[in-house]
């Protein structure tokens, strides 16, 4: 899937951002990561047979797979987490749901595993699709990325926050998602398909 404009514009604005900070972050990534595998992708997002190690440097032109998953509630809001502030990437910032899919899991096994258990919630696969797909690439871990919506009804006393990773949930509008990016609270790389997040819809009538 080609890119448009808005999102090919963003990525260029914040590719640099994104790659500093990994470096950065790397010594700590080695001593953040659990002892799990991925499985190693080619560029056509087809397994190579090959894992590597969680943390681990790619090597040219293997990839592996990560999801981003954001769950619209009722009355058109979504649920957000805040990242642990010991976090390697990212701390304290504010994102959906998300993370790799470790060997033998395909991208809706990943996507309902990270928010079973980062959030507590159960999704039903029936209330979700993919709605967007793209290169993550960067220069630590090239990856390929699902972003997926789904449309089920929770509250916020449903959610159980995962307590090493996660700091608290919110559930909230799209207006307070955009002002949270434009003050630096949320994680930058989601801005670039935003708008196909808003704009998406799983079920006709929600």
């Amino acid at each position: 899937m080609l890119p448009n404009p808005r999102f090919a514009w963003v990525c260029a604005n914040r590719l640099s951002e994104c790659k500093n900070y990994l470096l950065r972050s790397h010594e700590n990534m080695e001593q953040y990561m659990e002892n799990e595998y991925w499985d190693i992708l080619d560029s056509n997002r087809n397994k190579t047979g090959r894992t590597i190690q969680r943390g681990k440097k790619l090597a040219d032109g293997d990839f592996h797979l990560v999801v981003h998953v954001w769950v619209r509630t009722s009355k058109n809001r979504y649920i957000i987490s805040k990242r642990k502030n010991n976090r390697p990437i990212f701390p304290g910032l504010w994102e959906c749901t998300g993370g790799s899919a470790i060997a033998g899991h395909d991208s809706l096994t990943t996507a309902l595993k990270e928010t079973k258990e980062e959030l507590g919630i159960d999704l039903d696969p029936k209330n979700g699709r993919i709605i967007h797909q793209y290169d993550g690439t960067n220069t630590f871990s090239p990856n390929f990325v699902d972003v997926w919506l789904f449309e089920q009804k929770v509250k916020i006393e449903d959610i159980v926050c995962q307590e090493t990773e996660v700091e608290e949930a919110r559930i909230v509008s799209k207006e307070e998602i955009h002002k949270m990016m434009k003050t630096k609270e949320f994680v930058t790389i989601f801005e670039a398909y935003l708008p196909i997040v808003f704009e998406s819809k799983v079920k006709e009538e929600f």
